[in-house]
């Protein structure tokens, strides 16, 4: 296994995107990479910006920063950049399913009962009625993803991880067509292990699976098996960890933080699994 490390300071967010690798920039903007972790960009937003989470198709983002109730719209090739008030929307979490078409991006919270419709090339973020709810639901099939234990979900292909008779599949909402990927879903019994020790986030690509906890990452690759990687150095956790496939080789990039606070935060890249 090959690794690349690069030290920056304070991170707490990382999104991978078709061309990308995205960090915070402290907490007035985001930094861009290309996948050797070498630095493309900077794009400001505002200071004392907090980004919560985001969406992604391609080498867009949208960024929601709830502590500052506010989103962004950020083309990372153009650098184009729209704002978007979420004042009208306190105690609102939207879903990270979502659906698009050309510029416009429809957004659900509230368990399904919401929608909002974003214009990217505006600034304009539209609550529907009602009826117009009702029918993008039908059209849009949302009411099947609820359906769902729905594990993750890949905006750019459409597709969601799934569990189905103890492996890991990935179901495509749009064709009803599930793909096993003929690897044993991680089974922990939550009320038996400590927090650090719980998968607690996960990524997947087409052929593998990434189980992210503070203290390991488990990543099982599809007729390669299981690896679990370790934090480089003893004070560190993992916070983060997202997984790409670039030209048929499986990337996995990792967000590290030191527990005392005093050393640097860690961007790790690691391929060539064996």
């Amino acid at each position: 296994m090959q690794t690349i490390k690069k030290e920056l300071e304070e991170l707490y967010y990382l999104e991978v995107t078709s061309n990308y690798v995205v960090v915070n920039d402290e907490y007035h903007g985001i930094s861009i990479m290309n996948f050797d972790l070498n630095m493309v960009k900077s794009i400001e937003l505002e200071d004392d910006i907090v980004i919560g989470f985001s969406i992604k198709h391609e080498d867009e983002l949208l960024l929601f920063c709830y502590e500052n109730e506010c989103a962004f719209y950020v083309n990372l090739k153009t650098e184009n950049i729209c704002r978007y008030d979420l004042s009208n929307y306190p105690d609102t979490y939207f879903s990270h399913i979502y659906f698009g078409k050309d510029n416009i991006i429809y957004l659900f919270a509230d368990a399904g009962e919401l929608s909002v419709k974003i214009d990217l090339s505006s600034a304009d973020m539209i609550k529907l009625s009602p009826l117009e709810h009702f029918k993008l639901i039908q059209q849009k099939r949302y009411t099947e993803f609820l359906g769902k234990d729905i594990i993750s979900y890949d905006n750019d292909n459409g597709s969601a991880l799934i569990i189905q008779n103890a492996n890991y599949c990935i179901w495509n909402p749009d064709n009803q067509i599930t793909k096993d990927m003929n690897i044993t879903a991680l089974n922990q019994k939550t009320d038996e292990l400590p927090s650090n020790q719980i998968y607690c986030k996960t990524s997947y690509s087409q052929d593998a699976v990434v189980c992210i906890s503070e203290k390991t990452i488990l990543i099982t690759i599809k007729e390669r098996g299981s690896l679990y990687i370790y934090p480089p150095y003893k004070l560190y956790r993992f916070f983060e960890g997202k997984i790409a496939d670039n030209n048929a080789e499986i990337l996995l990039f990792a967000l590290c933080n030191d527990n005392s606070s005093k050393g640097p935060s860690l961007l790790m890249r690691y391929n060539e699994f064996v």
